[in-house]
């Protein structure tokens, strides 16, 4: 996926045009990987059977969530700190996990790079309002 997102957006765009834009190309690649997704979905209800399935889709969210939180800082993966990874790279890796369950149920309602940037922005007001 890192490749595939490398240089996403318009060098002289804002941050935010870059975010989206990287959620974009995601959301496009559900429809031109469509069967990597959905083995990829296929493979979590499998490792309820296997520890070993289980242990190794696990390795691989882990350099997900280290990779994409490296992909958004601009930091070198082996650079990015425990703390990004267990907050940005997750809940980016949370991001992805339920926009591919709503694509693969309801493409045409899916939300779109900029209807995750509003989102967080309305939630970014919310918890930041709210003790």
């Amino acid at each position: 996926m890192g490749r595939s997102l490398a240089g996403f957006g318009a060098p002289e765009a804002t941050a935010a045009e870059r975010y989206e834009a990287m959620w974009d190309r995601i959301i496009a690649s559900f429809s031109t990987h469509r069967a990597l997704w959905l083995a990829s979905v296929e493979a979590v209800t499998q490792a309820e059977h296997s520890g070993e399935l289980r242990r190794h889709l696990a390795d691989g969210q882990a350099q997900g969530r280290r990779g994409i939180a490296a992909l958004l800082t601009g930091a070198d993966e082996a650079a990015v700190g425990d703390e990004d990874t267990r907050t940005l790279g997750a809940v980016q890796m949370a991001l992805l996990s339920g926009l591919i369950m709503q694509w693969l149920t309801d493409p045409e309602h899916t939300p779109t790079g900029a209807d995750i940037v509003a989102g967080l922005r309305t939630l970014a007001r919310t918890v930041g309002t709210h003790p």
